[in-house]
């Protein structure tokens, strides 16, 4: 009985805070949330191509191009991965009949998610290396022109995020699907060229670097 009542608390206090969330102002301000986090996004990137390339005293490898482009990687991971929760909540508030989560998810979201996990891996697997620059240095010319590409991967997704979120838009318009396919086309290119230019930094490090003390 005590169990029963227990269970019957939380299950009314879990109902309770999910109504408030979906309620609250949080979903009022899910706009200038959304603007914010594509904000960060684009400043993470931009700061890992201005600052990585700075000079640093650190004789120990512990601060440097490494650091910066994995803190950078981090942030536009959790704010897209916030972008993707914030929109499933929304749409479960608008009673959409297509399931919340497949309508903020996408395959260009997914592939940064795959793309920004694969750098981080490299970044933290030879992070004194990167960090102290004892590594090739076509490998920072692959690594910049990979931040290039990731900014234009995350502008195509920003687009079509855009789109299929925003209820004033119609994507069965012949002009703007015209446009989108178009623009898929030119994404599916980005995404190939990405995934060559971080196989290529993968190979050089995995290959063409020395061991440190």
């Amino acid at each position: 009985m005590f169990q029963k009542n227990i269970a019957s608390i939380y299950n009314m206090a879990e109902s309770s805070l999910y109504s408030a969330i979906l309620k609250g102002n949080f979903i009022e301000r899910s706009n200038l949330t959304t603007r914010i986090l594509f904000s960060f996004i684009f400043i993470a990137i931009f700061s890992q191509l201005v600052f990585s390339n700075f000079e640093t005293s650190d004789t120990y490898g512990n601060n440097g191009y490494a650091s910066i482009s994995i803190t950078s990687y981090i942030i536009i991971l959790l704010s897209s991965m916030f972008l993707v929760f914030l929109n499933t909540i929304i749409h479960t508030e608008s009673g959409s009949n297509a399931t919340p989560f497949l309508r903020t998810i996408s395959p260009e979201l997914i592939l940064i998610f795959i793309y920004l996990v694969w750098l981080i891996s490299i970044y933290l697997k030879y992070y004194r290396h990167i960090n102290l620059k004892k590594v090739p240095q076509r490998f920072f010319l692959y690594s910049n022109i990979t931040n290039v590409v990731l900014l234009f991967q995350i502008f195509f997704f920003m687009i079509r995020f855009i789109v299929q979120n925003d209820s004033d838009i119609s994507t069965s318009d012949i002009a703007i699907k015209g446009t989108l396919d178009k623009m898929n086309f030119v994404n599916y290119l980005i995404v190939f060229l990405n995934f060559l230019l971080i196989l290529i930094q993968q190979i050089i490090l995995d290959s063409f670097i020395v061991d440190i003390a």
